[in-house]
């Protein structure tokens, strides 16, 4: 019953594209994931967790809307992400892929930059539940301790990201924390259940 209502939720209030990735490995909700190269809109937003997620999502949502230089409505995708850069955060949004570099309209607005996130590798956990600081910060520890576990290095900062608008219940909601990871060849894996999810790579 939850899988049907997700997809019927994705289905519609969104396109149904995500970036395009391939599962290397998984166990329970946590996965190893290799992402193709994918377009996003991308702004910088102070302020606190919460409050730079909401304002980084209007000023994207107007982009998309067509305040850009051709006046181009671009369809809604999924997901939302948000990671911490310093002081501030960076919101994206993941474009359609129909759009390849250089495709996208130009924005009016010039805190909002079209960025190509390169291929790349990312250990990732799925959860439900509110978009609140502490839950992501929760299941981020959990990610990096499963991590430390398998001595892989982790690239950059995590990211937050987030499937379904904010009216559908938070045990519906499909949430999900991201980050890069570079398998160390050398590295014994562990043999816990849990270190089952992360193989090197050859």
């Amino acid at each position: 019953m939850k899988k049907w209502i997700n997809r019927l939720v994705k289905m519609t209030f969104t396109s149904g594209e995500e970036p395009t990735f391939e599962v290397v490995n998984k166990i329970d909700d946590y996965e190893l994931r290799e992402y193709e190269t994918y377009m996003v809109a991308r702004v910088e937003v102070m302020g606190s967790f919460e409050a730079a997620g909401s304002n980084g999502f209007h000023i994207l949502a107007d982009y998309i809307g067509g305040n850009n230089r051709s006046k181009t409505k671009i369809d809604m995708t999924a997901p939302v992400a948000m990671s911490k850069d310093r002081d501030h955060y960076q919101v994206e949004f993941t474009m359609p892929k129909k759009f390849k570099k250089g495709t996208l309209p130009e924005p009016n607005d010039a805190r909002v930059k079209i960025i190509e996130v390169p291929a790349q590798c990312r250990a990732v956990y799925r959860y439900s539940a509110y978009w609140s600081e502490e839950d992501h910060l929760k299941h981020k520890n959990k990610l990096i301790g499963l991590l430390q576990e398998m001595k892989m290095t982790p690239i950059g900062e995590t990211t937050f990201a987030r499937f379904h608008p904010p009216f559908i219940p938070s045990f519906l909601r499909h949430n999900e924390v991201w980050i890069e990871v570079k398998p160390d060849p050398k590295a014994s894996p562990s043999t816990t259940p849990q270190s089952k999810l992360l193989k090197t790579q050859p």
